[in-house]
């Protein structure tokens, strides 16, 4: 495989990767990191109930 491919199809993964977690931590109350910071407005449109 091409560099450039592997390379796509990485940046593919992460992404899939980080829409999951901000789906997950829209919808819960606690958050990954140590201290619970103020959640961004953006953050509202990956919530199931809007």
């Amino acid at each position: 495989m091409e560099k450039t491919t592997i390379s796509k199809s990485s940046a593919k993964a992460v992404a899939s990767t980080l829409e999951r977690m901000l789906h997950i931590e829209a919808n819960t109350s606690s958050c990954i990191l140590l201290h619970q910071p103020k959640a961004p407005k953006e953050l509202k449109q990956f919530r199931r109930d809007k």
